[in-house]
């Protein structure tokens, strides 16, 4: 018993490869497949119904599950070569065995050693191949699916076109996106990689913004879109909805555009998809702003309306710039509902309109200006101030000092000569607040006096505060005094 005790202690149980389970992919849902921008013109009202899009669910499957199944078999073939440069290592370890100075049990033990590793490995390889042999089984059957259900696909993509084309003009807007479409979806590669890489971005842009949203924002309303399902919104919406595929897109092919030639095209496609629904609402817009001018212009209808007319036309100049346009809408619609939509177009125009921000300041002051003080030259008293500028250090402690400085409004001459005083406010979101003022006397004594005279900086220290840890908001106020003449 003894010597069958020792070898059992030697023997190794055979390696085995898991059991192979051959892949699948996921079915699409029909109301996945029928929101795909590009099956737009076939206009699909029922997708579970559609036998359009039952064709290409059932190709699109048929396609992942080839792919399904070669990315399983290139796994599968990596498993075996590792598993034969292992069987082969041990190969020269035993020859070298063999030559060595290994002699009595040691030399045995060896090769017995090496007798079960590639008894395991043998069992484990002849696994591996038996499995790569099913999926090649596996892999010819669904490409033989695949091509029954691509050529299924083309007649009936084929026979929508024809139903549909004969319905319409040959020069109008539908027929032309129609015969765009079909061009590119009856290429077999160009539909497969389309629905393979546009499904998953589909999910992740999510559902077309509402129009009630869209003619809520303040530059719909002063050009006079009202209406949640007219044409410009309608167009607002499909180019904006396009945009945020395109650059999803982008992004998701960035580093294989050179080695796929399909994947190219459907870039090329999804970008020229943009530029037509862009120039699409620039058009439209055009066509709103001559229709509604004439009715609200004010030499038809009186001085009243000027200023309805002029706001109606700085909309118009928002919104025929595509750049400007694409930026305020996508910028407004991320903080709908999150803040004041007052609020967020003054930041927005603050932003990206500076000149039309304090033109709008000054037309507002002008309104409730009665007997307030002069106008000065050069814009001082209607210049927006900006924020202060902060340098922060540690004491040695846990608290933190804070330096503070601010711009100096133009022209700086003339600042300097009214100002009366100069006030920082810290508020702390616990409640805690503290005040830096600097008056007359302590502004002037910050000047700089060479032989040349005063040197008036664009910059103004107003001195240092030691702030405990928290959150705090800084902002600063200038007194500046005027005198009638």
């Amino acid at each position: 018993m003894a010597p069958s005790s020792a070898l059992a202690l030697v023997t190794s149980t055979p390696k085995r490869a898991p059991p192979l389970l051959i892949p699948t992919a996921p079915v699409h849902r029909p109301t996945e497949m029928s929101t795909l921008p590009l099956l737009s013109p076939f206009q699909i009202t029922r997708p579970q119904t559609s036998q359009l899009v039952q064709c290409f669910i059932n190709e699109q499957f048929a396609s992942d599950t080839v792919v399904a199944i070669q990315e399983k078999e290139g796994r599968i073939h990596g498993d075996l070569q590792k598993a034969r440069s292992e069987s082969g290592e041990d190969d020269t370890a035993a020859s070298k065995d063999n030559s060595t100075i290994i002699k009595g049990s040691n030399k045995k033990s060896a090769k017995k050693s090496h007798k079960n590793t590639k008894a395991t490995n043998s069992h484990y390889i002849k696994d591996l191949e038996g499995q790569l042999l099913t999926l090649a089984e596996a892999l010819a059957t669904a490409r033989a699916n695949l091509d029954h259900f691509s050529n299924f696909s083309r007649g009936v993509l084929q026979g929508e076109y024809n139903k549909i084309a004969l319905t319409i003009n040959d020069d109008s807007p539908r027929y032309i996106e129609l015969e765009q479409t079909m061009n590119f979806l009856f290429d077999n590669d160009n539909r497969l990689t389309y629905f393979r890489e546009m499904i998953p971005i589909v999910k992740k842009v999510g559902a077309k913004q509402s129009g009630t949203v869209i003619v809520s924002l303040p530059y719909l309303i002063k050009f006079q879109c009202k209406d949640a399902h007219s044409p410009v919104v309608t167009s607002l919406i499909e180019e904006m909805y396009q945009l945020y595929l395109t650059e999803e897109l982008r992004f998701r092919l960035k580093d294989q555009i050179s080695a796929d030639g399909s994947k190219l095209r459907l870039l090329r496609q999804a970008e020229e998809a943009l530029g037509q629904r862009t120039d699409a609402s620039t058009e439209l817009i055009r066509k709103h702003y001559r229709k509604k001018s004439i009715k609200l212009h004010p030499d038809r209808n009186g001085e009243s309306f000027r200023p309805v007319f002029e706001e109606f036309t700085d909309a118009r100049d928002v919104l025929s710039d595509v750049k400007l346009r694409q930026r305020y809408l996508r910028e407004m619609l991320q903080v709908i509902g999150l803040a004041p939509i007052e609020k967020s177009q003054e930041s927005w125009v603050a932003k990206h309109r500076p000149d039309k921000a304090m033109s709008d300041v000054k037309r507002r002051d002008d309104a409730n200006k009665k007997d307030g003080p002069p106008q000065l030259e050069g814009g001082l008293f209607y210049q927006m101030l900006k924020g202060p500028m902060i340098q922060q250090h540690q004491d040695g402690k846990k608290s933190t000092v804070v330096s503070v400085s601010v711009h100096v409004p133009h022209p700086i001459y003339e600042f300097y000569s009214k100002v009366r005083s100069i006030r920082v406010v810290f508020s702390s979101t616990h409640g805690e607040s503290q005040t830096i003022e600097l008056k007359r006397g302590d502004i002037a004594k910050g000047i700089p006096v060479t032989e040349q005279g005063a040197s008036l900086r664009s910059s103004l220290c107003v001195g240092e505060r030691v702030l405990s840890q928290g959150i705090w908001d800084v902002a600063w106020f200038g007194q500046v005094g005027f005198c009638r003449n």
